[in-house]
């Protein structure tokens, strides 16, 4: 019997067809085999062909990373808003300088005593109805002679010495602001800081040339050797 089937040849579109898949799947196979870091040119690849968040801390080595400058929230920084470490900040842990920190070696808080300016505490010294000068004296310390003994914690706008000492009478005690020419001084029968002075003891005080004084306590018209304070004028 004739075989009546003829063969069958691809057409020529057909082989150029199925050459061109076989070297597109050969070129895929090879590319995914081959490419790799070292194929690439470096800074060849810009940041925005990367995948977001496809680069973690994993890659990067954080040596390699430079300091933070200005930050407005950072752990460490030279300049920030907010920062637990910085050289300057508004508002730091631990700062050089801050406008508010916990600790500082300069901060604007740290420059005002009860949020006054140091300047609004000066003495009016020379001023005429200033303060000119303060003392706290404890007589029962207080030597025969003019001399630093009882004299406690004061001030004197002249720059001298306050000296005190007792007198002839019991319970007086002379106090003397050296260099300085008051017009006028008062005293209390209590000491700087006293928040609870007792009210029997009363201080009277007499001028007995310009810038000394002599001062005199007393406790139910006894005289006393209880602490005083002089403020002259």
């Amino acid at each position: 019997m004739k075989n009546t089937l003829s063969k069958r040849r691809p057409s020529p579109s057909m082989v150029v067809a199925l050459l061109a898949l076989f070297v597109a799947l050969g070129g895929s196979a090879y590319a995914a085999s081959k490419i790799n870091g070292s194929s690439i040119k470096k800074n060849s690849i810009p940041g925005n062909r990367l995948k977001n968040n496809s680069v973690t801390g994993t890659q990067v080595n954080a040596s390699t990373l430079g300091t933070v400058t200005n930050a407005t929230n950072a752990t460490n920084a030279k300049n920030a808003t907010t920062a637990t470490t910085a050289t300057t900040a508004t508002s730091a842990t631990t700062a050089t300088t801050a406008t508010t920190a916990t600790t500082a070696t300069t901060a604007d808080n740290a420059n005002l005593l009860g949020n006054v300016a140091p300047s609004k505490y000066l003495l009016a010294c020379g001023q005429s109805g200033a303060i000119q000068g303060a003392v706290n004296i404890d007589p029962a310390s207080v030597s025969a002679t003019l001399g630093t003994a009882g004299v406690g914690v004061g001030f004197n706008c002249s720059g001298g010495q306050i000296l005190a000492a007792s007198t002839s009478t019991e319970g007086d005690t002379t106090v003397e602001f050296s260099g300085l020419g008051t017009i006028g001084a008062i005293c209390t029968a209590e000491s700087f800081g006293d928040t609870n002075p007792d009210p029997s003891y009363t201080c009277s005080i007499n001028e007995d040339s310009p810038g000394e004084f002599t001062a005199r306590v007393e406790n139910g018209g006894a005289n006393s050797p209880q602490q005083f304070t002089i403020i002259t004028f």
